[in-house]
């Protein structure tokens, strides 16, 4: 598994290759080359920190009596779309 930071690491990386593509960089061909190969993986890098999130929301609904069986609802349905990824 990837540690978090590097992660984010890639992220901002992604993010500053966006800026500096929008603000006219002379070497945009090289930062585009860059930029397309690293849209995938951070498109998945997201999906994934947003899946940690819901999972962490889900988990937090599990102390609240009246929210925690669609909490675990929640919780296997994101089991189920992780073993199909």
């Amino acid at each position: 598994m990837i540690a978090e930071d590097t992660l984010a690491q890639i992220v901002q990386r992604f993010e500053f290759l966006e800026a500096q593509m929008s603000e006219g960089s002379n070497d945009i061909a090289k930062l585009a080359k860059e930029y397309s190969d690293l849209k995938p993986v951070v498109d998945e890098v997201r999906a994934y920190q947003l899946l940690l999130r819901d999972i962490y929301d889900a988990e937090v609904m599990l102390e609240d009596e009246e929210m925690r069986e669609l909490a675990k609802e929640e919780l296997a349905d994101f089991t189920c779309s992780a073993a199909k990824s």
